[in-house]
Order: structure tokens, then C-alpha cells, then sequence
């Protein structure tokens, strides 16, 4: 009789699931940031620098492709 653990596997589903969630959150919101920031010039960039979101953007990114399927 041979056992099956899927708890790894699991809990590899739960990390990229939650990626990608933080990787279509913090994308959308960067591009949203840039067109305000295009359209009002240093709206955004005076409090704020999107780029800290395309880099959380990037690193989820590469988790949702190395715990791909």
C-alpha cells in the first residue's frame, strides 16, 4: 500500500495562487499610478514612487513561474 502526501503540494498551490493575486494587484495599480502621473505631472511621483510596485510586480511574477503547474 503505497501513501500519498499532498500537503507540499498544496501549500504550492496557496503560494502561487496568493502571486498572482499580489501580481495582478500590484501591476494594475502601477499602471493606474503611471497614467495618473502622466496626466497630472508629479501627482503621484511627489509622495509616492510606483516603481516599489513593479518590483513586487516582477518578484511575484517569478514565483507564479517557478510553482508553475
Amino acid at each position: 500500500m503505497k501513501l500519498k502526501f499532498n500537503l507540499l503540494k498544496k501549500k504550492e498551490n496557496f503560494w502561487r495562487q496568493l502571486s498572482t493575486i499580489i501580481f495582478r494587484v500590484s501591476f494594475v495599480s502601477c499602471l493606474v499610478l503611471f497614467i495618473v502621473d502622466y496626466l497630472i505631472p508629479g501627482f503621484v511621483t511627489n509622495w509616492f514612487n510606483p516603481i516599489w510596485l513593479l518590483i513586487v510586480a516582477l518578484i511575484s511574477g517569478l514565483i507564479v513561474v517557478i510553482f508553475k503547474e
